[in-house]
């Protein structure tokens, strides 16, 4: 019976120097050498024509006497044609994606590294498979868009956008010149999967219903999700660069989906004129890094994310604010309506916009400030503040129709300015402060049973 093993000396040998093997009908599979991809052997002529069975990718590859060749667990042989340069393999069928496509083809294998020099326009649905380590730059004239389309799908599927970059030749990369677009059209859809997508200034992507997951994105400035009108789905993905979210109508149906992707010390920014319909769930930032909102929130969920400062800069409605862990501050700016901001750890909760009204209440509840305080310096009406508790304390400017109970301080309860129909009971503080009117005849207030 055969037996496997990894020899303990290949870097500079031929691998089947006990193998001289010709015109093969078949392969022992558990006679071949297996490698690691950091410790592969020397390709080298004299090892030309020879498999290896890849670990770390799981992949068989074969040497073309310059590079080691994988076969991407069988990815590719289910594409029409495949795609790269001839002077490394001389086997392929194109030379470029461009060829390829412009050819009529839609179903493509890229199997070494390649340099676009001409725009792509993509009619139908086009598939694009990249392996394992093969790099895809562009040098097309004036760094135009390099993929254009109207009603289409672009699908573009790598064998991996690892985190980890210390190992070569994992990733398959796609890298955007200064300023370049990636793929314009409202219509164009993009399918992306396991590719590491580079970058140099701002880059763009425009397209429509897409869906976006286990990509990298690093060394631009930022990548500008701009113009995805509906169903924008961005998932698993890690980011070195910031995201900006920023046309029109971009989150006009079904919105926005980040879910579990991590952010490297850069933002989440929001700065369309509406955003709506949309999650931000289960992302990790890292630094004082995290999501800021400019224009107005309506139906959103932003939960269970682990960051440095949120800003809200604009109205709310409708919406979830909770379970965040936040390193630093969270701030409403505009007004806050029919909402909950609830269960968030964070050093402080900052509203200066009105906080809730007839038929828009809000809930404030649960939150835990480890820093100083909760601060709402401005009107608030039919709000419940409850379960919460600070270190420093609370500070309200006029209360109407609310109710302030149950929360926890170190230090004072303040409330600067008039208070009517409220209830301010169960509260456990330093001492409480009242500056302005305290209820009316008509709209009393219920001060019971605080410590």
């Amino acid at each position: 019976m055969a037996s496997f093993g990894i020899p303990s000396n290949h870097s500079n040998h031929s691998i089947f120097n006990d193998q001289k093997v010709h015109n093969l009908k078949s392969v022992i599979t558990n006679r071949l050498p297996f490698y690691p991809s950091n410790n592969l052997p020397q390709p080298a002529p004299a090892n030309k024509g020879q498999i290896i069975y890849d670990t770390t990718r799981n992949e068989f590859c074969y040497c073309n006497g310059s590079a080691w060749v994988c076969l991407s667990a069988g990815a590719n042989n289910k594409c029409a044609v495949a795609v790269g340069n001839p002077s490394i393999n001389p086997n392929v069928d194109y030379p470029t994606i461009n060829a390829a496509v412009a050819a009529g083809e839609t179903d493509l294998c890229v199997i070494t590294d390649i340099d676009e020099t001409s725009s792509t326009p993509i009619t139908g649905h086009v598939t694009i498979n990249l392996n394992s380590g093969v790099s895809v730059t562009n040098s097309i004239a004036a760094a135009a868009t390099w993929f254009t389309g109207g009603k289409s799908l672009l699908t573009i599927i790598g064998r991996g956008a690892h985190i980890d970059l210390t190992t070569p030749g994992l990733s398959s990369r796609m890298t955007l010149q200064s300023g370049q677009t990636f793929l314009s059209g409202t219509d164009a859809e993009l399918y992306t999967t396991g590719v590491r997508y580079s970058g140099s200034g701002t880059n763009t992507l425009t397209a429509g219903t897409s869906t976006i997951e286990n990509c990298r994105f690093d060394t631009a400035d930022t990548f500008n999700f701009n113009g995805f009108v509906d169903n924008l789905h961005v998932n698993n993905c890690f980011f070195e660069s910031d995201v900006d979210i920023e046309s029109p109508g971009v989150l006009a149906s079904s919105g926005v989906i980040f879910t579990n992707n991590n952010f490297k010390n850069h933002n989440l920014i929001i700065s369309s004129l509406t955003f709506d319909k949309s999650i931000i769930s289960d992302n990790i930032w890292t630094g004082a890094f995290g999501i800021t909102v400019d224009n107005t929130a309506d139906d959103v969920v932003v939960s269970g994310n682990t960051l440095g400062d949120t800003t809200f800069s604009s109205t709310i409605s409708s919406s979830a604010i909770s379970t965040n862990t936040c390193s630093g501050a969270m701030t409403f700016t505009g007004a806050v309506t029919d909402s909950a901001i609830a269960d968030n750890t964070c050093t402080n909760i900052l509203c200066s916009g009105n906080v809730g009204g007839s038929g828009v209440p809000v809930n404030i509840t649960g939150n835990n400030c480890t820093g100083t305080n909760i601060v709402v310096s401005c009107t608030v009406s039919h709000t419940i503040i409850s379960g919460n508790s600070t270190i420093s304390g609370y500070s309200f400017a006029g209360i109407d129709v609310s109710s302030v109970t149950t929360n926890i301080c170190e230090g004072t309860i303040t409330f600067s300015t008039s208070i009517t129909d409220t209830i301010i009971s169960n509260n456990v503080c330093n001492s409480m402060t009242f500056s302005g009117n305290v209820g009316t005849l008509s709209a009393p207030c219920n001060i019971t049973g605080n410590n």
